[in-house]
């Protein structure tokens, strides 16, 4: 993985029968690529996207609350939901932004935390964009933070992690 360094306080890992791990990081730095050595090694993997995704295509509720806050439709005429549309409205207004993740995060977080609970007795990993240092709420026993220098990233195949933080 390139260099690893350790945080100031000492990584245990063996109070925990099976922990929670939280890999984190920018965009292209590479937690994709751990997160798959680490399925590859037996641990259950959840990407904060595909649980988005999910919840857009399956929670009415969540969707019509975002539909009442944006004014306007967020389905296609296929029924799917359109992520570009409120991606491009959101980004657009910081205040808007604030809203939408007001009312998906809580809905995330439920549904992390029952997957949590589902696979208590196996290695967990979970994947997000970027962490908020509050790793106290999943019960995670780590937080590794991948990244890569914007020379790496440019210059690397996707598939090289250049270092990652444990902390």
């Amino acid at each position: 993985f390139g260099a690893v360094r350790a945080a100031d306080r000492p990584i245990c890992l063996h109070n925990q029968p099976v922990p929670l791990i939280i890999v984190t990081g920018p965009i292209g730095a590479g937690k994709s690529s751990l997160l798959e050595l680490l399925a590859q090694a037996g641990a259950v993997c959840l990407r904060a996207d595909d649980v988005v995704r999910e919840l857009y295509a399956t929670d009415a509720d969540l969707v019509a609350a975002l539909e009442r806050l944006v004014g306007e439709p967020l389905r296609t005429v296929t029924g799917s939901f359109n992520t570009s549309k409120l991606a491009a409205m959101a980004f657009a207004d910081a205040e808007l932004l604030s809203k939408v993740e007001a009312l998906v995060h809580p809905a995330v977080q439920q549904a992390v935390s029952a997957w949590n609970s589902k696979h208590a007795a196996e290695l967990r990993v979970y994947e997000v964009p970027r962490w908020s240092a509050d790793s106290e709420r999943f019960g995670a026993a780590l937080v590794v933070e991948v990244d890569r220098s914007e020379d790496t990233r440019l210059n690397s195949s996707h598939g090289y992690i250049s270092y990652a933080v444990f902390c």
